[in-house]
């Protein structure tokens, strides 16, 4: 390909491409430079800190992150899980009042950022951390979810608490009604981050639950599973054949405090392979966007298409192609100069319908489980 030359009028579009990104709160990236990887390097970082429970260290490191980019959702639902978790560990410590002094840390430190960003997610974000710190100082306060209903005169229900497919039972009875809501309270539980520590002692990446599931290699059926990955845990539920997903599933993930992200379609092999949809839900902002098309071993490989349902019901619709994981062109009917971030799929586009896209360094687009490269 002949090199060309950029002249002024070049410098200008691309000035005007980072004021749009920069006015939207986000950082701006040339793929495969230096911050950008040094970025991605730091989520790892973080993640790995709350791995080893140094949830002070993981706050730390996001809030480094945002400091360069004080709107980044990855950032955000980072901090906010690390301060959750961090809260959790010194209550279950029998220390409510240092619990509420680390929410109330995160609140203070969420409305100097606001002050910056002017962001009604985290406002929103401010009001949940504020009632968790006087939560935790309300002893009387009842379980709001208990993850499993037990009768104490019924000897089948009486499992010891350490019993992992009490947490798993319930995920299959959610999942297998489509209570994806109420699996917010399952996803990054206690009782969910128990079980994972438990399998990594245990060197176990999965643990499989279902009525008729006895621990069979070559199990067919339906059922649930936890599978551990690098960037944590996710929750799936459907079809095995031989031991492996095979059929219609759905992948869950918590990425917030009242988000989840999912996959919803068809695998083979133990992946996404065929028809599918990544779905970024908000249950607070009541809002929902989705990324479908066909998918090849857990990449976006083909017609790909994304919508965007705001909480009044307004759509924003738009379709591109994507060929293993990668779609540098994405041709848009959205909304002029708006930055949109659907999960792993961010394109900006301008009053004049160009359309800029970009994604982390590194990364394929693809459900979560499949995007590393």
């Amino acid at each position: 390909m002949q090199e060309k030359k950029q002249g002024s009028k070049g410098i200008i579009i691309c000035l005007i491409v980072m004021a749009v990104l920069l006015a939207a709160g986000v950082a701006v990236f040339i793929i495969g430079t230096g911050p950008a990887r040094n970025f991605s390097k730091m989520n790892d970082k973080a993640i790995m800190c709350i791995n080893n429970k140094d949830y002070e260290g993981a706050v730390d490191v996001y809030r480094q992150m945002l400091e360069i980019a004080p709107g980044n959702d990855t950032a955000l639902s980072g901090l906010n899980r690390a301060y959750s978790l961090w809260a959790d560990y010194l209550d279950d410590d029998n220390e409510p009042e240092l619990a509420a002094e680390v929410m109330e840390e995160e609140a203070d430190y969420l409305a100097e950022l606001n002050d910056r960003v002017h962001s009604k997610r985290i406002s929103r974000m401010i009001q949940d951390v504020e009632q968790n710190a006087r939560d935790y100082l309300d002893e009387d306060k009842p379980d709001p979810d208990p993850l499993v209903q037990t009768d104490p005169d019924d000897p089948t229900q009486q499992r010891p608490d350490n019993d992992p497919s009490v947490l798993l039972e319930t995920a299959y009875e959610l999942m297998g009604r489509g209570d994806y809501k109420g699996m917010l309270n399952v996803d990054g539980s206690t009782e969910a981050d128990a079980l994972v520590q438990l399998m990594k002692d245990r060197g176990q990446d999965i643990f499989i639950f279902g009525d008729d599931y006895n621990g069979e290699k070559d199990y067919t059926g339906q059922a649930v599973g936890l599978y551990i990955i690098p960037d944590g845990y996710y929750f799936y539920y459907g079809d095995y054949v031989d031991g492996v997903r095979d059929g219609f599933g759905t992948s869950y993930w918590k990425n917030g405090t009242e988000t989840y992200e999912m996959y919803q379609g068809y695998w083979k092999d133990d992946a996404p392979n065929g028809q599918g949809t990544i779905t970024n839900r908000d249950e607070y902002a009541d809002s929902t966007s989705m990324v479908s098309g066909s998918f090849t071993d857990g990449r976006q490989d083909g017609d790909m298409s994304y919508d965007v349902i705001d909480s009044l019901g307004m759509i924003s619709h738009g379709e591109y192609k994507a060929t293993d994981g990668d779609a540098p062109e994405i041709k848009s009917s959205g909304v002029d100069s708006t930055y949109y971030g659907y999960g792993y799929t961010p394109y900006v586009e301008l009053s004049d319908g160009t359309i800029i896209y970009y994604y982390s360094d590194g990364e394929y687009l693809g459900a979560l489980g499949y995007r590393r490269r």
